[in-house]
């Protein structure tokens, strides 16, 4: 759940789901970085006043800026610890089958310094209330 104010009052959002899209960047045929792409699903759950179509950005602007602080924080205190519990070289091998092999060996080393890019990608759905005549 995330409170969001507005300038006429404000917005609740409850995200509903998420996807992660990992993208290994290469130079010279070996790993570099690696992006990951989160797709977020989130709704509006409670709201005072009309939304707008900018009063919406505003809202997806702010669940995207949230949910990439928290992936960014994350990722920096496994990688501090030394723990990919998340997977990322799983998913970096099976995205690269040729070099998986060697880069699940690496990995316990790279990971800890790897560069990681966090983007996040908001859908967000309004629910309509009916009103009781």
């Amino acid at each position: 759940m995330l409170e969001v104010p507005l300038s006429q009052g404000r917005v609740v959002v409850r995200v509903t789901g998420s996807a992660l899209v990992c993208t290994p960047k290469m130079e010279n045929g070996q790993f570099t970085a690696v992006d990951l792409n989160c797709r977020v699903t989130a709704e509006v759950a409670e709201v005072e006043g009309e939304l707008s179509q900018e009063d919406l950005e505003q809202v997806k602007q702010a669940v995207d800026s949230r949910q990439q602080r928290r992936l960014t924080q994350a990722l920096e205190r496994l990688q501090s610890w030394g723990a990919d519990c998340v997977g990322l070289g799983q998913r970096l091998a099976m995205a690269d089958p040729a070099r998986g092999e060697k880069l699940l060996e690496q990995w316990p080393e790279m990971f800890p310094s790897l560069p990681v890019q966090v983007s996040v990608e908001t859908s967000l759905t309004r629910l309509l209330f009916m009103e009781e005549s």
